[in-house]
């Protein structure tokens, strides 16, 4: 097979220091680096795993001889 099994796993990252200097930037870096950012990549890395597994799977049972797809063909 050319594709292969996607897993979502999660790893921490570096947080980037918000500073204490001015109040409202401080709660934006914040709101930013606690909420927008990991939904973000969350949306985007679990996107990708869903489709990489989409066509792993169309590709599994598209090709090989147990395959549902390949023995709903030769049904027909």
């Amino acid at each position: 097979m050319a594709t292969r099994s996607l897993d979502l796993d999660y790893a921490q990252m570096n947080v980037l220091d918000c500073g204490a200097n001015n109040k409202d930037a401080a709660a934006i870096c914040l709101a930013a680096m606690g909420v927008i950012i990991p939904v973000g990549s969350f949306v985007a890395s679990g996107s990708i795993v869903l489709i990489g597994n989409t066509v792993h799977w169309l590709e599994y049972h598209g090709t090989c001889d147990d395959g549902m797809l390949w023995s709903y063909f030769e049904k027909l």
